[in-house]
C-alpha cells in the first residue's frame, strides 16, 4: 500500500513539472492557472473581444470608468453603477411615488409625510377633486385634529411645568436663607436653632435639611416609582397615556371624516406631531 501511494505521488509531481515547464499545456482541457469557472466567463463574445483588443490604456479615448459597483474587499459586486438616465427619472417629491410605494411606506407608524401623501390621495379618490383641492381638505383634517388635541395634551403641559418648577425651586428652598425660613414657617417644620443672616450656604443647607430631606427623598421615590411602573405597562403591553392620546385623536378624527378610508384616516391622525415646523401644512407657530 506505501509502494502504491508514493508511486501515484510521484506520477502527479512529474505531471505538474511538464505543466510548470510548458506554460500554456492544458492539463484536462483547461490551460494551467486558470480555474474552469473564469474558462467559461471568458468563453463570452465580449470578454473574447476584450481579450483580443487588451486593456485600454489611459488616453486611447475608452471610458476606463468600471461599469459594477465594487465591494470593501474591490471585488465586483455585479450591480451597475446607476446611469445619468436613470438618476433623471429618480423620484424626488412623495407625489411622484406610485400608490404601491407608498402603501409600502406606510408600514411605519411615524412616517407622518407618507400618511399625508395616501391621505390626499384617498381624499382625491372619494371627492372626485384634483390634487390641490385634497391639500386643503388634508389642511382641515390636520387643523381639527390639532383642536381637538389640546385637552388631551392639558396633563403633559401640567406635567411639564410642575416638573420644571420643582427642578428649579428645590435650589432656594435649600440653599436660600430667606426662602427657606420662609417656607418653613408655611410647612410647619421645627427649626433647629436660630440661623445668622450671613450664614454661608453649606450653613444654610445643613439647617434646613432636617425638614427637606423628607420632601425631596419621597418625591425621588415616587419619582423612581413610576418610572418602573411605565417600564412595566410598556412590558406588559398597557398603553401608557401618550398612547393612548395618539389613540384617541386618531378615533377621532376617523369619527368626525367617516367618508374616507378608516385606516388611512387613523394613521393621518395618529402619526400627527404635536409641535414644530416638520410637516406642518399649516405653515404657522403652534
Amino acid at each position: 500500500r506505501f509502494f502504491c501511494c508514493a508511486t501515484r505521488r510521484n506520477t502527479t509531481m512529474v505531471v505538474v513539472r511538464r505543466a510548470l515547464r510548458s506554460g500554456g499545456t492544458r492539463l484536462g482541457g483547461v490551460p494551467w492557472g486558470r480555474p474552469q469557472s473564469t474558462q467559461r466567463r471568458l468563453s463570452s463574445p465580449a470578454a473574447a473581444a476584450f481579450s483580443q483588443s487588451g486593456p485600454s490604456a489611459p488616453g486611447d479615448g475608452r471610458d476606463h470608468r468600471p461599469t459594477t459597483a465594487t465591494g470593501p474587499s474591490g471585488r465586483p459586486t455585479g450591480a451597475p453603477y446607476p446611469t445619468i438616465e436613470s438618476t433623471r427619472r429618480m423620484q424626488r417629491e412623495l407625489y411622484e411615488f406610485s400608490n404601491e410605494a407608498l402603501a409600502l411606506a406606510a408600514r411605519s407608524a411615524d412616517a407622518h409625510d407618507v400618511h399625508q401623501e395616501r391621505l390626499i390621495r384617498e381624499i382625491m379618490a372619494t371627492d372626485d377633486v384634483e390634487y390641490k383641492d385634497a391639500c386643503d381638505r388634508m389642511r382641515e383634517m390636520f387643523d381639527f385634529n390639532m383642536q381637538r388635541s389640546r385637552l388631551l395634551l392639558l396633563p403633559l403641559h401640567t406635567g411639564l411645568v410642575l416638573a420644571a418648577v420643582a427642578a428649579v425651586g428645590c435650589v432656594p428652598l435649600v440653599f436660600d436663607h430667606e426662602l427657606a425660613i420662609a417656607f418653613a414657617e408655611i410647612v410647619g417644620a421645627e427649626q433647629q436653632g436660630v440661623l445668622a443672616p450671613d450664614a454661608s450656604i453649606a450653613t444654610v443647607g445643613e439647617f434646613t435639611w432636617p425638614w427637606m430631606e423628607p420632601i425631596l427623598g419621597t418625591a425621588s421615590f415616587s419619582i423612581l416609582c413610576l418610572q418602573l411602573l411605565r417600564g412595566a405597562m410598556v412590558n406588559l403591553a398597557y398603553q401608557p397615556y401618550i398612547d393612548f392620546v395618539h389613540s384617541k385623536r386618531a378615533n377621532d378624527l376617523a369619527d368626525a371624516y367617516p367618508q374616507y378610508t378608516r385606516s388611512i384616516v387613523k394613521d393621518f391622525g395618529r402619526s400627527q406631531p404635536f409641535r414644530g415646523d416638520k410637516f406642518n401644512p399649516l405653515k404657522r407657530r403652534w
